[in-house]
């Protein structure tokens, strides 16, 4: 699937942001500040759907005195819904516009305790 893989991506309104796609229609999005700390994050569900991308938040991501917190409180019961544009590009329904920018061979999932990850590193 020509989505699935971790993916940095300029998002109208954020500064920088991972995306975490997995062919099983699993995956997590982190936010990251502009000097590159993470910010916040979350898992999500997401489902192609002809040029429609509709997306399930669940499970929060912060990063604590420097450490990697998770709380899953359940899937949200709304979706958000996205068009394909084309091949790098995603225009949320009433929102902006998402930049698929690259791929990031050497991403690693942030795990709970673990150290919070940086961009700029």
């Amino acid at each position: 699937m020509q989505w699935a893989g971790n993916w940095l991506v300029v998002s109208e309104g954020d500064d920088q942001l991972v995306w975490q796609l997995n062919a099983d229609g699993s995956g997590y999005a982190y936010g990251f500040n502009d000097g590159g700390r993470l910010t916040h994050g979350f898992a999500i569900n997401w489902q192609l759907d002809g040029d429609r991308v509709r997306v399930r938040t669940g499970a929060s991501v912060r990063c604590k005195g420097g450490v990697v917190s998770v709380a899953f409180r359940g899937w949200s019961r709304s979706t958000l819904l996205f068009a394909v544009i084309d091949g790098r590009h995603w225009l949320q329904a009433g929102g902006g516009l998402l930049s698929f920018q690259r791929r990031l061979s050497n991403w690693r999932t942030p795990q709970a305790g673990s150290n919070c990850p940086d961009l700029a590193s």
